[in-house]
């Protein structure tokens, strides 16, 4: 599972991806937080280029 993580939520994620860990879902499902940057879309993206990324992965 692949979660599109918006640049003013790059912390909280990484502390939420920590706690996931910590819980062991991480051993029944794949989760990866990917940022903006990381998939080449602008920090201020409008809604569709980030829907149609959504749906091409």
């Amino acid at each position: 599972m692949i979660f599109l993580i918006d640049h003013n939520l790059e912390r909280q994620s990484i502390i939420l991806l920590g706690y996931i860990a910590s819980q062991g879902w991480l051993d029944i499902v794949p989760i990866h937080f990917v940022t903006f940057e990381q998939v080449a879309l602008p920090v201020i993206s409008y809604q569709l280029p980030v829907t149609s990324y959504q749906l091409s992965v």
